[in-house]
């Protein structure tokens, strides 16, 4: 392959490293097989391998700890109810708001207005 890959090849292997740290495994293995049709290497060759055992292998996605436990997710929030909403969206939803997954709230018009653009794709 191309010299002018290695750079581009070097790049993904990063991010499937990072990914792989993270818990990500498919996008690891993703990021990894683009950086070997770049410019492949022996070592990129290896970590192919490993991540497609630790998948086939049915190894867990999710990131460990430090000290090889896993990570729990965070308690709710004690304002939070049942439903797992927060309290600022049960109060949009009634005054005929909704709220994004950014936090955000947007009238009923304009969250029409996009469920029909998203309708016509």
């Amino acid at each position: 392959m191309s010299e002018a890959n290695k750079d581009e090849a070097d790049k993904c292997k990063k991010v499937a490293i990072a990914a792989r740290e993270k818990g990500d495994l498919a996008k690891s293995l993703r990021m990894l097989r683009r950086s070997s049709s770049m410019y492949p290497t022996p070592e990129v060759d290896a970590l192919i391998s490993e991540v497609q055992a630790q998948l086939d292998s049915g190894e867990s996605a999710t990131p460990s700890a430090p000290n090889g436990t896993h990570e729990e997710a965070p308690p709710r929030a004690a304002s939070e109810s049942s439903t797992g909403r927060s309290p600022t969206a049960s109060r949009a939803s009634t005054t005929g708001q909704r709220v994004g997954k950014n936090g955000k709230t947007y009238t009923s018009e304009q969250f029409q207005a996009v469920q029909k653009i998203l309708r016509t794709k």
